[in-house]
């Protein structure tokens, strides 16, 4: 039978430089006509402490609209100052705000000096929070982590995923390959839903991007990638990180109410950066070379100890990395730009694994009227990545190479005749993808003078295709006739966003402002899979090449649309009072249920501000409580009858039953309660931001047996479930010295989880992944996720193990998360940075040790003389766990629970701000030496604890988490060089 799928052939990459050419075009044609009778305003900005340079700091000039980001070097330039006297202000977050007033001539420049104040919160930053204007960090009644554009610099990584780990307190994140191109999943305050994803939404100036990523259940609205490869890129990772001014984590119920129904796993803002109005063309280029390498440390404690590495070792060598970027950004009075391109590959430290991304984005903002403003925002991603066989596959490397001669690929040849190492045989298997990824917006922005209305207008597309493949040769020795598996999926969101905020003065002491709107999102995910083998001879292949061939296709369609309003109203300035309310249609809701209401409240006290707080010391205390409801709607053929196609007597099409449906099924719902405070103290030497939360997750969607009358025997979700989520999260930032040549900045940040499942309703307990022997369940009164098994009671007993059965070891996820940052200054030049997290409280189920046991080749267990059933006198000498752990010729899977805590050096990096002079024609310059994965240390047994499985045959086994036989992640070291011009 010939399936009419159609081939796709990758579209030719762009070269480098044709983006740089396109970009510098761009930059040509923009306006940039003076203005008669303006001058300009020149000048520095340094630290008042140490006159260091201060980058990145804002310049604005009063209220023309004019202004400009500084230089690494401290340094400004703002150009068509209208001529009179201008009041400049100078804002940068951790310092207080600076103005002065300025005379300007015509065609003369004014110089001014800014020596910036250090404070550790600034209550004046301003934070997005789902309505039309963005709200002051004072009156917002709950937390809201922050990533800036300093930090980012501060810490060149290839992408905006590993950039993320450690940044922020309550956010997790597990990846799921080493290999480049590798996919990952984050999550926000633990695990809040069992069936759904539990995922944070991804904005990226103001328009919903996907978020779903290559390790979850619903096939259907993820990228497959390739079948062997068995991970795809996340969707943030398409996202240059050179292109981003901030990034703001909105964490928890509380503060995602207004966001609606698919809210409950949090908010993840990425604001991109903007020309500014005034300023004159500056292009700032970044050259960046390096390599990726394998060590023993980064094969974990056991193997990597090991002579070869676990056989490893050989396979592995150095894999080259470089990126190429050049932006532009400026502006006149009515129009400003920031237009960029890049491009980078990176090598893998195995061979058939590379990666190659080409990007550009261009972001305008015009203002043809005093009153209106717009913004149009667009970028546009292509990569391609091939990758080699990995995870839980039967031809992966890791899984042929760590069992020596063990293993599939030795089975297959003829060892006799054989030359070489079987294993080079899965190298002659490819896997490929190819993405193309497009997010842009428009955004309308109109304010009524002397109303203070604003509202705002923004519509949107993020659009994403893949082609995945994975093909075996024909006469392959493990495929002797070949093979091809191929995938395309494509995926649409549409934002439709639509508010208007009022905000007047009730009084002198009195403030309100009021917001109320609307927003349609839809998605739209289509993936076709073919499938073909047997093929007749040697050559290229397509789906009709096969003797055999498979099709199918997957569509979804889901349509969320709601309307919110929130009132805040402001006391004096420091006492804030919020209301709002969220209503949510959605069409993967049951036909009966109707629409969803979230409330929320808040409030917000800025205690520091009153006559009797101690202000000497602690010159700023913010009290804060919040308690919201936000929802996560079921997959979109959850509440509705579906039915499966069959082949009937003789060939006869026919139908079996499949998804009962359910008219009443709704959103899970997440209602949080949460209260904290921010401060600083000291001299604005040491700052605080402590919050407690409690999350409780009900109406969970459980899957529910149905009656056997009802001629469906597969079970259906219902809101029948009820979990918690509790927790502590604490941010500490100092600054322990500062001086005229030493700068040191420290951050600690703490973060405690604790889950449980309060009801399960009609549903039994039940396991999780492909099997009860992976040992995690959902049972009521313990962890979302939790590892059962038999034990060993005693463990270090010379003696033979006494077995208890069905032991509670621990919960799947971690209990609590440590992470800090160091940087200091020296003689105003050198940045020395670090980065470092711990992960504690969390077991996992070793399942490749165990196989490695069964094979005689665990370290552990060879160097107590147990991987020899004979040796009588080491089975004697051994404690009771190692036992039961290494009994031949197979040990029980749950004696491999083990707990898997860890730390990982994350970053270490060196910036040195390069002297002026140097490269000609630039106005700054910094030189940036990095390592990333530097260091791991781990109580577990397996390769890397913070690796989980992604998925098998494109379903996945999270909220599932184990590690099976898949490529750790590599050192990466990197040198830089980011000059401005």
């Amino acid at each position: 039978m010939r399936v009419p799928i159609v081939v796709s052939r990758a579209a030719r990459p762009l070269r480098a430089t044709t983006l740089l050419a396109f970009v510098a075009v761009l930059a040509a044609v923009l306006p940039s006509a003076v203005l008669a009778q303006t001058g300009r305003i020149t000048g520095s900005v340094l630290n008042a402490s140490n006159n260091t340079p201060i980058g990145v700091a804002q310049v604005r000039v009063g209220d023309t609209g004019l202004g400009i980001v500084t230089g690494d070097n401290g340094r400004f330039v703002v150009l068509n100052v209208p001529v009179g006297t201008h009041e400049v202000v100078v804002e940068r977050i951790g310092y207080r705000t600076e103005s002065q007033t300025v005379q300007v001539s015509a065609d003369q420049a004014a110089v001014l000096t800014f020596r910036m104040s250090e404070t550790a919160l600034e209550l004046d930053e301003l934070v997005v929070t789902g309505t039309p204007g963005a709200s002051s960090r004072r009156e917002l009644g709950n937390s809201v982590g922050s990533v800036r554009a300093a930090v980012l610099e501060a810490t060149p990584s290839q992408t905006l995923t590993e950039i993320l780990n450690g940044q922020t307190t309550g956010i997790q994140q597990w990846r799921n390959e080493g290999q480049v191109g590798g996919g990952s999943k984050i999550v926000l305050r633990g695990i809040n839903s069992i069936s759904q994803d539990v995922q944070p939404l991804i904005y990226v100036d103001g328009i919903r991007m996907n978020n779903n990523s290559g390790i979850y259940n619903n096939r259907s609205s993820i990228n497959p990638g390739p079948a062997g490869a068995q991970t795809s890129p996340n969707p943030l990772d398409l996202i240059d990180p050179a292109n981003i001014e901030r990034v703001e984590v909105v964490r928890g119920a509380a503060a995602t109410t207004l966001y609606g129904t698919e809210a409950a796993g949090g908010v993840i803002q990425i604001f991109t950066k903007q020309g500014r109005s005034g300023q004159e063309a500056t292009w700032t280029a970044e050259m960046t070379a390096g390599t990726r390498f394998m060590t023993g440390n980064s094969m974990g404690p056991i193997l990597g100890k090991t002579d070869d590495w676990g056989f490893t070792k050989p396979w592995y060598s150095n894999g080259p990395l470089g990126e190429a970027k050049l932006s532009v950004s400026g502006g006149t009075n009515t129009i400003s730009y920031f237009v960029s391109a890049g491009m980078n590959y990176e090598d893998g430290v195995i061979d058939n694994n590379d990666d190659q991304v080409y990007s550009v984005r261009g972001n305008f903002r015009m203002q043809p009227t005093s009153s209106v403003n717009l913004q149009l925002n667009s970028a546009y991603t292509h990569r391609t990545t091939n990758y080699m066989e990995m995870g839980d596959n039967a031809t992966g490397f890791m899984l042929n190479v760590l069992r020596g001669t063990q293993d599939y690929t030795n089975a297959a040849v003829d060892r006799d005749n054989y030359q070489g190492d079987p294993d080079q045989i899965l190298f002659d298997i490819t896997n490929s993808g190819r993405v193309e990824h497009f997010v842009g917006g428009l955004t309308s922005t109109h304010t009524a003078d002397g109303l203070g209305l604003t509202t705002r207008l923004t519509v949107g597309l993020d659009y994403t295709t893949a082609f995945n493949q994975q093909n075996f040769p024909f006469d392959h020795v493990l495929r002797p006739r070949g093979r091809r598996n191929l995938n395309e999926w494509e995926h649409r969101t549409i934002t439709f966003d639509l508010g208007t905020t009022w905000e007047y003065d009730i009084s002198d002491n009195m403030s309100s402002s009021f917001s109320a709107g609307g927003q349609i999102f839809s998605d739209w995910d289509h993936t076709v899979y073919g499938f073909s083998e047997d093929f007749g001879g040697p050559g290229e292949k397509t789906l009709t090449s096969g003797a055999t061939t498979t099709s199918s296709e997957d569509l979804l369609k889901v349509v969320n649309a709601g309307f919110f309003a929130q009132e805040v109203l402001g006391i004096g300035d420091n006492l804030f009072l919020t209301g709002g309310v969220r209503v949510d249609g959605n069409s993967a809701f049951g036909e009966s249920l109707g629409l969803q209401v979230y409330p929320k409240f808040s409030t917000s006290y800025v205690v520091s501000d009153t006559d009797f707080w101690p202000s000497d010391f602690w010159p700023v205390m913010k009290l804060r409580a919040a308690w919201g409801q936000s929802g996560k709607a079921p997959g979109a053929f959850d509440a509705v009858r579906t039915w499966n196609p069959v082949a009937g007597y003789e060939g006869q099409a026919g139908v079996t039953p499949a998804n009962l449906g359910n008219p009443d099924l709704g959103p899970e719902r997440s209602s949080e309660l949460e209260l904290g405070f921010e401060g600083s103290l000291f001299d604005d030497r040491v700052g605080v931001d402590v919050s407690w939360y409690n999350s409780v997750t009900s109406d969970a969607l459980m899957p529910v047996t149905a009656a056997p009358s009802d001629g469906f025997l597969s079970s259906q979700l219902k809101n029948v479930g009820e979990f918690k989520n509790t927790g502590v999260e604490v941010e500490l930032r100092g600054v322990p010295v500062s001086l005229e040549n030493v700068r040191w900045e420290v951050t600690g940040r703490v973060s405690t989880i604790k889950s449980e499942v309060l009801d399960l309703g009609e549903a039994p307990e039940f396991f999780l992944g492909w099997g009860s022997i992976l040992g995690q369940w959902v049972r009521v009164g313990y962890p979302i996720v939790s590892l059962w098994g038999e034990s060993v009671s005693n463990p270090d007993a010379i003696a033979d193990p006494v077995i208890e059965d069905n032991h509670y070891y621990g919960p799947v996820y971690p209990t609590h998360i440590l992470s800090g940052t160091t940087s200091i200054n020296l003689f105003q030049r050198l940045t020395i940075y670090a980065l470092g997290e711990y992960h504690g409280g969390q077991y996992q189920f070793n399942i490749m040790p165990w196989q490695q046991v069964r094979r005689g080749l665990w370290p552990e267990c060879n160097e107590l003389g147990l991987n020899n059933a004979d040796d009588a006198a080491a089975w004697a000498a051994a404690p009771a766990i190692w036992r039961a752990r290494c009994q031949l010729p197979t040990p029980n899977f749950d004696f491999w629970m083990r707990p898997s805590d860890f730390f990982k050096l994350r970053t270490i990096s060196a910036s040195l701000l390069v002297p002026d002079n140097l490269i000609p024609g630039a106005t700054g310059a910094t030189l940036t030496a990095t390592m990333q994965n530097v260091y791991k240390w781990s109580n577990g047994a397996g390769i890397d604890p913070e690796l989980t499985v992604g998925y098998g045959g494109g379903v996945g086994t999270f909220p599932a988490r184990y590690e099976y036989y898949q490529l750790p992640a590599p050192v990466m070291f990197s040198i830089s060089l980011r000059a401005n011009f």
